[in-house]
């Protein structure tokens, strides 16, 4: 998957007042799936409460999605390039009752515990919607992390 960074999230990383990527405190990074009703906005959506009424629902999907432990922001390379990565999120269970059909959109965030200042990081637009209803539902990291940030 290629993750799309969050404008807002580059600027205030750079400008003195964002998260530590590597112990971010609060409740951590995690991935959150959201319906195709959720129409980005790369530029301005800034926080959990500009994208949180899309949110899929659904049996064994849990509200604000699921957790991405170990974060790493890595040392620049021979070529200046950071990464940022971290442990794959717990897959959705499958769920051949209820399960959730819609999953068309993932965000990685960080939980403070308050949708208003629950910075959005990236998101994936995975293009058609997904289910957990033939098998468990799975967001894989590409091996070579989330993101990169080149030398400017």
């Amino acid at each position: 998957m290629t993750w799309q960074v969050y404008d807002l999230f580059r600027h205030t990383q750079n400008n003195g007042g964002g998260v530590d990527l590597d112990t971010p405190g609060g409740n951590g990074f995690k991935v959150a799936l959201l319906t195709a009703s959720y129409s980005i906005n790369q530029n301005t959506d800034q926080f959990w409460d500009d994208i949180s009424a899309n949110e899929i629902t659904g049996t064994d999907y849990t509200a604000l999605g699921n957790v991405c432990s170990s974060p790493t922001f890595g040392t620049p390379d021979g070529a200046g390039l950071i990464t940022f990565d971290a442990a794959n999120p717990a897959a959705w269970i499958q769920n051949t009752g209820s399960a959730f059909t819609d999953a068309r959109i993932a965000v990685l965030l960080h939980d403070t515990g308050t949708a208003s200042t629950s910075r959005l990081v990236c998101y994936e637009d995975m293009t058609s919607d997904r289910s957990n209803a033939a098998g468990p539902f799975s967001i894989t990291f590409a091996a070579a992390g989330i993101f990169t940030l080149p030398r400017a």
